[in-house]
């Protein structure tokens, strides 16, 4: 070997090893970009996949993070923490389970793979789309169940085939929103923590019964009975054919009936105020209230501080016994009550159980229950409506028996919605449409007057009673039942004695039912007509709205 050879020789070694050692410098920074950048694809892909399971819960965080206004007004508990912890977790399941079906497409993408997703995005789109219609629902939006299915469906069918065409331009639409939308997950995790340490257990609870007077006044022993929702038109008047009441009918032609009676208001929160006190209790300062509004200018008078019928027949030494619904009877009007018990509406709060166990496997599938549906038959919400018929009418007896008890006050939750009774069968298993659910309850409801005569004609108190049969408010729902409706609601009143039927054609507004009755204690009224003369004098009466 020449001379001149071993410094070349060694002279490309050097550049063999500098070129091998620069390939191998660029393939470990390509190594250390990629593992960036699928670290970055794993944190993006997580962030959408907890932000698309959030979403999914939004009907569960309506129900618990309302607890303000109108809501913490009409609750019963407010949420467990237990309640709360278990949404979460429920959420971060869902999250993973998302996050594994994410990862795995990714590495088998293919056009027939995009597509199988998107026919399954459409459940997860139409879980989103329930929960935002009970948020809606919530905030005092309410949107028709015709209108509202036939805007998901058409929804629906444009997001299948706009993503049949361009999947992964969907799917890039679809990140993007859901990335904007994570910032919701720190409000819903952030709240749940905060009401988990702050959970008082003490807070919204009934103050302590009245103890029962020895010396009560008996008689007249007055029931009151309000039966929500109860709609005049489609009991009396256009009542379906396959459609039987013997016990309304019976009562009907041995009570007084007024044929153009009116509640106070065109719902329950609106109208039970003012049938207790006698008087309007709207906000002077605005033309139309909200519910929301209207509950907080209850907060603000408040409504334990204006004299009730309550307050007066308490004072006249009556015992007085509360069977009712939706409103907090025991808050609203503490110490006045010898018997009180009440049920909230069945909601997420309220029908998908209170301990962790209980939430963990039942909120997941009341995200697929809306309204008498359900998954697997008839929805948690149906079946707690249920448990409060059964868990009312059993005290119901208690109270109808107990003659120590003056006076009567029984708001039942029937037929207002939801419906789980079926006429045909005589079975609490119902789950169709609201129209019929509606029929249906009418024949619960009379199924529940003919229970409530029976037992008082059993202890002998049904002739001695008066008893006035009214509502809080016409059905909405019954213009799903025949496509019409009416404001009108039943009055029915019976005064102690043999039966005196009348017809009160003249139109009366329900509110004045109180005052009609303190005259009846006091004995101005004691035969059927002068309760007409008195209707026809006072029907009308509206005492002006309270100042705050």
């Amino acid at each position: 070997m020449t001379a001149w050879r071993v410094p070349l020789l060694s002279a490309v070694t050097i550049i063999e090893r500098l070129e091998m050692d620069r390939e191998t410098a660029m393939n470990t920074a390509a190594e250390e970009t990629s593992a960036i950048s699928r670290k970055t694809v794993l944190m993006r892909d997580a962030a959408v996949s907890l932000s698309l399971a959030n979403l999914c819960f939004l009907k569960v965080w309506s129900a618990y993070l309302s607890d303000y206004g109108e809501f913490r007004v009409l609750m019963r508990k407010l949420p467990t923490p237990a309640q709360y912890l278990s949404t979460a977790t429920d959420i971060l399941i869902l999250a993973a389970l998302c996050l594994v079906c994410i990862s795995w497409s990714r590495r088998r993408s293919s056009l027939a793979l995009d597509r199988a997703f998107l026919i399954a995005s459409v459940l997860l789109l139409g879980i989103i789309l329930n929960g935002l219609r009970t948020a809606l629902a919530a905030s005092n939006i309410w949107i028709a169940n015709r209108t509202w299915v036939g805007g998901c469906a058409a929804l629906a069918l444009f997001y299948v085939a706009v993503g049949w065409k361009w999947p992964a331009r969907l799917f890039f639409i679809i990140r993007v929103a859901l990335v904007c939308c994570l910032p919701f997950c720190a409000v819903t995790f952030g709240q749940t923590l905060w009401r988990v340490a702050a959970y008082d257990g003490h807070a919204l609870e009934d103050s302590p019964p009245a103890p029962m007077l020895a010396d009560a006044r008996t008689s007249p022993r007055i029931v009151w009975i309000i039966f929500d929702a109860w709609d005049y038109r489609l009991a009396f008047v256009n009542r379906p054919r396959d459609l039987e009441l013997p016990a309304a009918d019976r009562i009907r032609a041995e009570f007084l009936s007024a044929t153009d009676a009116h509640s106070p208001g065109p719902n329950t929160i609106l109208s039970m105020p003012e049938l207790m006190t006698g008087r309007i209790m709207r906000d002077p300062s605005k033309k139309q209230e909200s519910n929301e509004q209207h509950a907080r200018y209850l907060a603000s008078i408040p409504l334990r501080k204006v004299p009730s019928i309550f307050d007066t027949l308490h004072e006249r030494a009556y015992n007085i016994s509360v069977i009712g619904w939706h409103i907090p009877y025991g808050r609203w009007f503490p110490a006045l009550f010898a018997d009180c018990i009440w049920w909230a509406v069945p909601t997420e709060l309220t029908s998908t159980g209170r301990t962790f166990s209980e939430c963990l496997w039942r909120k997941p599938i009341s995200l697929l229950e809306t309204g008498n549906y359900g998954p697997f038959g008839q929805s948690r919400d149906a079946r707690r409506k249920t448990e409060i018929y059964f868990e009312m009418m059993a005290h119901l007896r208690q109270v109808l028996d107990n003659q120590a008890l003056g006076f009567l006050f029984l708001h039942i939750p029937f037929p207002h919605p939801l419906h789980p009774y079926d006429r045909l069968t005589g079975r609490f298993d119902f789950h169709g449409p609201p129209g019929e659910g509606y029929v249906n309850s009418l024949a619960l409801t009379d199924k529940i007057l003919s229970d409530i005569r029976d037992q008082m004609e059993r202890n002998g108190s049904w002739d001695k009673s008066v008893v006035v049969l009214s509502a809080d408010h016409s059905s909405p729902q019954a213009v799903d039942v025949d496509g019409k409706s009416d404001p009108r609601v039943p009055f029915l009143l019976k005064l102690p004695g043999k039966p005196h039927p009348a017809v009160f054609t003249s139109r009366l507004n329900t509110i004045v039912t109180a005052n009609l009755l303190l005259n009846v204690a006091d004995g101005k009224i004691a035969t059927t007509e002068q309760a007409c003369f008195w209707l026809q004098e006072h029907g009308q009466d509206l005492e002006e709205p309270l100042q705050p």
